[in-house]
């Protein structure tokens, strides 16, 4: 099989299913469960870069995160990903997306010590790749409604040579467990 095919491999191990969908890199999969993402990085991770859209509800990606958190005890730094899909912001929004991103991290460092925040909002998959390479992050971790993003069809942004500075893991709900819950933070105190 190409790289290049769109058809989804999926690579079975110890019953667990991860999907891994083919591009240009070989570098974007997509997660489920813990498993899944102790399964992709046995070594474990220890700086994650993890790009939300603040306005969305972000329960499925920070009940993984917290889980990660707990196994692998990373540095999170938390990017703002919601102009990457909606380019047509006006530029003003700016200064409240971050306030929401602000608002998040706080709540999320109520649960885990290491927690830091980009100081740029995202506007492409380039500004992204840039900030895991600043930060040299093991992972990057993209909620699944701003997969579109970072899938190769949409990432006019990368012209060839260009190539990611760690692998791309897409958080996808499932339809039971922690990950399709929405995370009350006032569950985990």
């Amino acid at each position: 099989m190409q790289t290049g095919e769109l058809k989804d491999l999926t690579l079975c191990k110890n019953m667990q299913i991860i999907e891994h969908r083919p591009t240009s890199d070989d570098s974007i999969y997509h997660g489920r469960t813990i498993r899944d993402f102790l399964e992709l990085f046995p070594q474990g991770i220890r700086r994650l870069l993890l790009v939300i859209d603040p306005a969305d509800q972000p329960g499925p990606v920070l009940a993984i995160v917290l889980e990660l958190a707990e196994h692998w005890r990373p540095h999170i730094t938390l990017a703002d990903g919601g102009r990457l899909r909606d380019s047509g912001r006006p530029d003003e929004s700016g200064r409240d997306d971050l306030v929401d991103l602000i608002c998040l991290g706080w709540e999320l460092k109520n649960h885990y010590f290491d927690v830091s925040i980009s100081r740029s909002l995202m506007g492409s998959k380039r500004q992204v790749l840039a900030e895991a390479a600043e930060r040299k992050a093991d992972v990057i971790l993209v909620p699944e409604a701003l997969a579109d993003c970072f899938q190769p069809a949409a990432s006019a942004e990368t012209e060839a040579g260009a190539s990611l500075p760690c692998p791309i893991v897409i958080v996808m709900a499932t339809e039971a467990g922690p990950a399709n819950r929405s995370v009350d933070f006032e569950e985990f105190r």
